[in-house]
């Protein structure tokens, strides 16, 4: 039966060579899948552990030598050094006076300190009484090697500050003055040991070794162990584990920030491993599918063989034997290559590959155990004759399978379960219906195919005849319909998660790069005009004090803003505009005013009054214009040097002193420069009105006063977030010196989400903000954003004009950490997934059309008269037919899937700022569903494109 079975694969090596390549890439999807989630978390964890500071990834373990906690400490400490995979640092110190005359210093050993500093002179210690000191405070102390240090142990006081011990001295000699190679390195730990000092510059500890804590009398010691897991143990994300392994109690966290990262690590690689197989196994069920009509075409092809076997009385046992054998012997060869080429390739073999390796083998022993159950129990004439007989319509087992199954994914995707089979709901609900819908279009269609016949047109008819009445027909176009299906469903899931991706990313950092500077809005605002002066790469913003979501713009820049609003929301929001013109130092300022002051409850009590301007550096200069009188009178000041460039006239702005002073203040005339001002529009903060009746003093408005002009808007607009109307009804800008006057906000413009700021917040213009609040306006981080086309050294452009560099952030750094969020590299998974299925269904569909065109029931037509011609175009365009049938069928299952179950698919992790697109954008989608078509209409095409004859031949009897 060897000898048979090896026969068999010689002779007909073609097809089962194509029967083991479908094995062989069966194998390696499914090694693929299961090793997919596991390679991709830890790529996912490791970029989380990058990115994370120290205090993220480690804890301490820690003791006090009061109370007896040396010695509990030691056996902790040894604890966590016996631990596999967990890096330890130890450390004991207490602080010191004697090395500043007023500052205490800290007097440690750490653990292998020497091969992390640089000595500038001297050595590292080697027995009791040697301590090494900053470089610093060497420099600073004329410390040099060969001091010698009596050093006394500070104590705390009873306010916290530290005093001199009273347990006496201990000379110390010093024999090396050091510098830390990377301060920042792990290696020092969470706990700061070098801390900046303006005035005394980087500062550190004494290092000594244990010896020299020894013999410094001190009453209290602090043991410190820093401990950090290695990266095996982080990337699971089990923090209960780690818990476990060092004992919850001994865990000390400077922060929440190591269970955090923990759990976010686990959140990662849960999604992975639940939305990879989600695609994943439907498509090895296509490629089992596509198995199943390969072996099935060769047994029927062998039918007369099998036919002869049973004619001459070989038992059914051998007769099924020598059916399965060269199959079977295929697959047992191919899947097991496919599963060392996937583990090849993704860096390793598991266990978890190696099970999905053996469960896909034994889906394809179940496939070929029906492949050829099936022809094995045809009756014998059948089997010699090669034809199929007629039969009615069998049971649907297929379809009520995948209804059931589809029915019970969408129950629990509806009940909000995620981690079930409802993640399979879109794949199976597009799959069910691509495959019902293909077979109702089946018996449908049998009809078109008696009556082209009848009306002679034969091409036609016969094709429709290969598509409708051939078992083999009906499941080429359900197969196509269903791969049509789920190849649209992933591409429209990743043509929409892209997009998202992309809007997120663009609306959270605002432009191409973002830098962070140092200043306050006015020297950012005028260092960034200086820098660019035409306005063609580079736009002041930043946060200001009056709420974390409030984002404060230079809106005449906004068409370098990446924002598709910006330019409405430049117009809505009014870019500050002057009004007057400029006043030049020197001028006279002449002010006439009607003023009627009823009393104060103080004879020192006064009214001071003076004029604000702003300078061409967006900053604010005050004038003294005098005290108020009562009457008529006028008040006279100097524009001051600073309005070198021109100034703007900002504001009149009245101070009651002394306590009780109140007046009101008609204003007549303001001329400066010999020019009058034009008073009208000049209003009070967030008030319309006479601007001529202006009241000031406690028993008015406010002790402080401002009259703003006409370019201050009452109200300032701003765009808001939907989401924060509450806010903005709330929402006043101080205005400088005046604590119960404020620019009130109007909403001038809603939009769903700003750049930077998200669904909360708001954004106004950085000048008029400048403005209304008289330069009184508290920014908490400004930045400078650049388009894509801006010159490479603006930050050091920026830090020559005063405004530093402080830190970057780039658009394409953000997007390529967005392009490797779980979501998005489960797409990627789920991608190479459908282009597999594409590949099966271009494999089924040419090996079905090799073997139609070589159909017993057309060489019959051929011997009666047909020409070959035709028959070649009717069996090409039967298989046209079932593209051009399935590819609609399959579109319109994936739509209404999409439609029903897309929340399922794992287009975006959390909330995005912006709602997620309902639907593709059909230009994007269009391209690779027209390709997906294109390659198999040319495959078809090219097996018709030559004379080809059958390689398969009968196996010789011997003799």
């Amino acid at each position: 039966m060897i000898a048979i079975v090896a026969a068999a694969l010689r002779a007909r090596w073609g097809a089962y060579a194509m029967i083991a390549a479908l094995a062989c890439g069966i194998g390696a999807l499914a090694a693929v899948g299961a090793a997919y989630p596991r390679t991709v978390a830890d790529r996912i964890a490791a970029a989380e552990i990058s990115t994370a500071p120290l205090a993220d990834r480690s804890f301490l373990l820690t003791a006090d030598k009061l109370g007896g906690g040396e010695g509990t400490f030691q056996n902790l400490a040894e604890t966590a050094r016996a631990l596999p995979d967990f890096t330890t640092v130890y450390g004991a110190s207490f602080q010191v006076f004697g090395v500043d005359p007023k500052l205490p210093a800290v007097l440690m050993y750490r653990e292998g300190f020497c091969a992390r500093v640089h000595l500038t002179a001297g050595r590292c210690p080697r027995g009791a009484g040697e301590v090494i000191v900053p470089a610093s405070d060497a420099d600073r102390l004329h410390e040099t090697v060969g001091t010698r240090l009596d050093l006394l142990e500070a104590q705390l006081g009873e306010k916290g500050q530290a005093l001199p011990g009273d347990l006496g001295t201990q000379p110390v000699d010093v024999v090396g003055v050091y510098e830390p190679i990377d301060p920042g390195s792990d290696y020092w730990g969470v706990q700061r040991v070098f801390g900046a000092d303006a005035r005394l510059g980087t500062r550190g500890p004494l290092l000594t070794l244990p010896d020299t804590l020894g013999i410094v009398p001190h009453a209290a010691e602090g043991y410190t162990m820093d401990v950090q897991p290695g990266r095996s143990l982080l990337i699971t994300g089990d923090w209960a584990a780690l818990e476990h392994r060092v004992g919850s109690g001994s865990i000390v966290l400077t922060g929440k920030g190591l269970p955090e990262l923990m759990g976010r690590i686990a959140a990662k690689r849960t999604f992975v491993e639940i939305m990879t197989p989600a695609v994943v196994l439907p498509v090895l069920g296509l490629g089992c599918w596509v198995l199943f009509l390969a072996i099935g075409t060769r047994v029927r092809a062998d039918g007369p063989e099998s036919g002869l076997s049973a004619l001459r009385g070989l038992p059914v046992g051998r007769r099924w034997w020598l059916a399965v054998g060269a199959p079977l012997t295929a697959v047992t060869i191919a899947t097991p290559l496919g599963a060392l080429a996937a583990a090849i390739a993704t860096g390793g073999f598991d266990t978890e590959m190696l099970r999905a390796a053996g469960l896909a083998y034994a889906a394809e022993v179940v496939v070929i155990i029906l492949a050829t159950s099936g022809p094995l129990r045809s009756g014998l004439a059948d089997t010699l004759r090669r034809l199929s007989s007629p039969r009615g319509l069998r049971f649907p087992v297929l379809e009520v399978l995948l209804l059931a199954l589809t029915a019970a994914s969408l129950a629990q995707h509806a009940s909000g379960d995620t981690t079930g089979i409802g993640i399979f709901a879109p794949t199976l609900l597009a799959v069910s219906l691509a495959v019902i819908a293909a077979r109702l279009l089946a018996v449908l269609a049998r009809p078109l195919a008696g009556g082209s016949l009848r009306r002679g047109r034969l091409v036609r008819g016969l094709a429709l005849v290969v598509l409708t009445r051939r078992p083999s027909g009906r499941q080429l176009l359900a197969l196509t319909g269903a791969v049509t299906a789920l190849f649209a469903l992933v591409v429209s899931a990743v043509n929409v998660a892209a997009t998202a991706r992309d809007s997120q990313v663009m609306l959270s950092v605002g432009s191409a790069r973002v830098l962070k500077v140092q200043g306050d809005a006015a020297q950012v605002l005028t260092a960034v005009r200086t820098l660019d002066p035409d306005g063609k790469y580079a736009v002041a913003a930043g946060t200001i004090g009056t709420g974390s979501g409030t984002l404060a713009v230079d809106l005449s820049r906004s068409g370098l803003i990446d924002w598709p609003e910006a330019g409405r929301v430049g117009t809505a929001a009014g870019a500050a505009t002057d009004s007057g013109e400029a006043v030049q130092p020197g001028a006279e300022v002449l002010l006439r005013a009607v003023t009627n002051v009823p009393g104060a409850a103080s004879p020192k009590a006064s009214i001071v009054l003076s004029m604000a301007v702003e300078t061409s550096k967006h900053t604010f200069r005050d004038l003294s214009l005098g005290v108020l009188r009562k009457g008529t009178a006028t008040y006279t000041g100097r524009v001051p040097d600073e309005c070198e460039g021109g100034c703007r006239i900002a504001g009149l702005w009245a101070v009651a002193l002394g306590g009780g002073a109140w007046a009101e203040v008609s204003l007549e005339t303001l001329t400066v420069g010999g020019r009058k001002a034009d008073l009208s529009g000049w209003h009070l903060p967030g008030q319309t009105g006479d601007p001529m009746a202006w009241s000031i003093g406690d028993l008015a408005s406010a002790p402080s006063s401002w009259m703003l002009p006409a370019d201050v808007p009452v109200q300032l607009p701003v765009a808001y977030a939907r989401a924060d109307e509450a806010t903005l009804k709330m929402l006043v800008l101080p205005i400088r010196g005046a604590d119960r006057q404020g620019t009130p906000v109007t909403g001038a413009v809603a939009e769903q989400a700003l750049p930077r700021i998200g669904t909360q917040g708001v954004l106004l213009d950085l000048e008029t903000a400048l403005r209304a609040s008289v330069g009184g306006v508290y920014t908490t981080g400004m930045q400078v954003w650049l388009t894509a086309d801006a010159p490479a050294d603006v930050a050091d452009r920026l830090t020559a004009l005063g405004v530093p560099v402080v830190g970057q952030e780039d658009r394409a750094a953000v997007q390529a950490a967005a392009d490797g969020t779980p979501a998005a590299l489960t797409l990627r998974m789920q991608m190479l997934a459908v282009l597999v299925a594409l590949v099966l269904l271009v494999v089924a569909l040419t090996s079905a059309a090799a073997g139609d065109r070589r159909m017993p029931e057309l060489a019959a037509l051929r011997v009666a008269g047909l020409p070959e011609r035709t028959v070649r175009r009717a069996v090409r365009r039967a298989h046209l037919f079932v593209l051009a049938a399935g590819v609609p069928l399959g579109l319109a299952a994936a739509a209404v899937a999409w439609a029903v179950a897309r929340s399922a698919l794992p287009i975006v992790e959390g909330t995005p700022w912006l709602p997620v697109p309902g639907w593709p954008a059909p230009a994007s989608v269009l391209p690779p569903l027209i390709g997906a078509v294109a390659l198999p209409a040319l495959a078809i095409y090219l097996v018709f494109a030559g004379r080809r004859t059958s390689s398969a031949r009968p196996l010789k009897e011997k003799k």
